[in-house]
């Protein structure tokens, strides 16, 4: 028989085949603990990120919450206030209304 009609083992000792063996495993618990990484990195930004999320929304919510009071109290403040057309009214009548009878004090 000729060397050249005679297939090449690919791994043809044992040393050949362990040493595949040893770097299929190396390659697969390497891809299981980067997956494993990445999973757990995910987790984490995701937990930091809903924190601060909450915390930016609690302070607005609290911002939110003083900006409408403040509304509120504007809102009664004019409610309370005479019309501007009463007032002219009023200051050509002596301080009394003649159209409902109310006068310029607040």
């Amino acid at each position: 028989m000729r060397l050249w009609n005679r297939p090449l083992p690919v791994f043809p000792s044992l040393r050949g085949k362990l040493l595949l063996l040893v770097s299929v495993i190396v390659v697969v618990s390497a891809l299981i603990m980067t997956s494993i990484n990445q999973t757990q990195t995910y987790r984490v930004a995701r937990g930091a990120t809903i924190e601060r999320v909450a915390s930016e929304t609690e302070l607005i919510g609290a911002a939110m919450a003083e900006a409408i009071r403040n509304l509120r109290e504007d809102a009664q403040i004019i409610a309370q206030t005479p019309p501007i057309q009463g007032l002219v009214r009023t200051s050509h009548n002596g301080g009394i209304d003649p159209f409902d009878a109310s006068t310029d004090s607040i």
